[in-house]
């Protein structure tokens, strides 16, 4: 009779591990799916940001050029 219930908890035990490696896995799967969202955005804003350089690298030109020609007026 002993034996059995060590058999049966064991089996339990096992059940409930095998529980808990099921939902572990359901977690990761939906965190590699946010990783892969969010390199997604990242790369999305990277290329929008790469597009808008240009302009931004030219706006910050002309104005110090303007700042330094106002303050040598």
């Amino acid at each position: 009779m002993s034996l059995d219930n060590n058999r049966n908890n064991i089996l339990m035990d096992n059940n409930s591990l095998k529980n808990e490696i099921v939902t572990l896995n359901k977690e990761i799967r939906g965190i590699k799916e946010e990783m892969n969202k969010m390199i997604e955005i990242n790369n999305k804003m990277a290329y929008e940001l790469s597009q808008i350089m240009p302009y931004l690298k030219s706006f910050a030109s002309d104005d110090s050029h303007d700042l330094h020609h106002i303050k040598y007026k």
